[in-house]
């Protein structure tokens, strides 16, 4: 295999250009620089997670263990690296080839040419070397990533897929999404991808059945396609919820904004994590704007990690005791803070989202674990919300619109039978009626009002239910 010039490798580029301070880092402390060769690199993020992640230094205290900046720890033997703790999947990746760089003062620090990214990108490509392993399909973890294998597989027949969007578009129109009821629409919408995952794989037999040969490869198969149709079905659900957890959403948004000032020891952390969280609270602050479930649990996990590697990284510093150990009773507060700190909008909503749409097999997995911790953050964010209580109304204080009905009533009346409004003598007599008659007309208007603006809704036990139209 002929070697590629690294100079003109995206990854490296990029690594100048959009993080300096992690280039400059890497050089002048001679780390090792891991950079996945050109081939791999679609769907990969060039962000400041991806660059870190993939800067490594060997452990002091243990042979063969080296440790990326975030954190993440891997074994590195036999030009093999093996991620290990803090990495989203568990990847044995080869090293192709070696170069010395050198930085400002000529000393020599190592760069590797890998052959696919650490973590993140299109990791379920199939390249030669994963097939000859009898690798089968890996789950990718990105809407970028499960496009990127389906055009890697070169179908021949793509009809299932068209005919799934179709029937997804078809549901939204036929369906209103409930609470109460959203274990029924999440069947609705898994009957559709169970359906274009099988008929799939019948269509493209020859092509995907040497490729999935157990269970793994049949649940990421799987996964895939679901992600890539929830990219048609995430708009029109997104949408729909947040109309149901509008209000829900408005108190969470106004309890993020009342904690502004609030610091982790506030909201439960151990005081003495004293580290900075900016990069969890950048990493987050974009969730609503995911295009997909799928996306949205990465997201979380990448923060998770990010929290965990800032935390590590203040032991090192000393703003963190170095026997400090991070527990699930400190994560919890911190990933509040995170939250409050970022505001992402519809927090709430997403966090219903991921809980009830957020794919086959959440329980019990990494994974479920994020989203529950989200869930669990915006349940105690939205006690500590408020929205604003509209005001009460009464005869001394009608609505706007129930005393403009009531005085137009008194108007007609007073055309359509002078002599009951004005004396013989000319003057206008006093108008004031009964509580009983300003009671019956108030509350006239109001019905009348409330007629034509009123949403109608189908109920049974005072719950709202699914209504179908065909």
């Amino acid at each position: 295999m002929e070697e590629e010039d690294l100079e003109h490798n995206e990854f490296l580029k990029a690594l100048k250009t959009r993080c300096p301070d992690v280039y400059k880092k890497a050089a002048t402390e001679q780390l090792v620089i891991c950079v996945p060769s050109t081939g791999t690199l679609h769907g990969l993020a060039l962000n400041r997670s991806t660059f870190e992640a993939h800067v490594i230094k060997a452990s002091p205290f243990f042979a063969g263990i080296f440790e990326t900046l975030c954190g993440k720890t891997l074994d590195f033997e036999d030009s093999v690296l093996e991620t290990k703790k803090g990495f989203p999947d568990k990847r044995r990746v080869k090293v192709l080839f070696e170069e010395l760089h050198y930085n400002s003062d000529f000393k020599p620090f190592r760069v590797l040419c890998i052959e696919k990214p650490l973590q993140g990108g299109s990791q379920v490509a199939l390249d030669a070397a994963t097939r000859r392993a009898g690798g089968g399909l890996q789950e990718g973890k990105t809407l970028q990533a499960c496009q990127a294998l389906l055009q890697s597989l070169k179908l021949h027949d793509l009809t299932p897929l068209s005919k799934a969007r179709v029937a997804i578009a078809d549901l939204f129109r036929s369906y209103v999404i409930a609470k109460g009821y959203l274990d029924h629409a999440n069947s609705k919408l898994l009957a559709i991808f169970d359906s274009a995952s099988n008929n799939l794989l019948e269509a493209n037999r020859q092509t995907l059945g040497r490729l999935i040969p157990g269970e793994k490869s049949k649940t990421a198969w799987r996964r895939c396609v679901e992600t890539i149709l929830m990219e048609d079905a995430h708009p029109k659900l997104i949408s729909s919820l947040a109309g149901l957890y509008r209000e829900e959403d408005q108190r969470v948004a106004s309890a993020m904004q009342r904690k502004s000032n609030a610091t982790p020891a506030d909201l439960g952390a151990d005081s003495r994590i004293a580290c900075g969280l900016d990069k969890a609270v950048e990493l987050l602050a974009p969730l609503d704007s995911l295009a997909t479930p799928l996306d949205k649990i990465q997201l979380l996990q990448d923060v998770a990690n990010t929290i965990s590697a800032l935390v590590e990284d203040g032991k090192k510093k000393g703003t963190v005791p170095a026997n400090l150990t991070l527990s699930a009773d400190d994560l919890l507060p911190l990933h509040i803070f995170v939250i409050v700190q970022a505001k992402p909008t519809r927090l709430y909503t997403n966090a219903v989202l991921l809980s009830y749409f957020g794919g086959v097999g959440l329980t019990g997995s990494e994974s479920g674990f994020h989203v529950a911790n989200l869930m669990a953050s915006a349940d105690y964010l939205l006690s500590q919300g408020h929205t604003p209580t509209p005001p009460r109304h009464t005869l001394a204080n009608p609505s706007p619109t129930a005393a403009a009905a009531s005085a137009a009533l008194e108007s007609e009346e007073a055309s359509a039978f002078p002599g009951l409004f004005s004396g013989t003598s000319g003057q206008q007599v006093s108008t004031t009626p009964s509580s009983s008659s300003s009671s019956f007309k108030i509350a006239s208007a109001s019905a009348s009002a409330g007629a034509s603006d009123a949403p109608r809704r189908s109920s049974s036990g005072g719950r709202s239910t699914v209504v179908e139209t065909r």
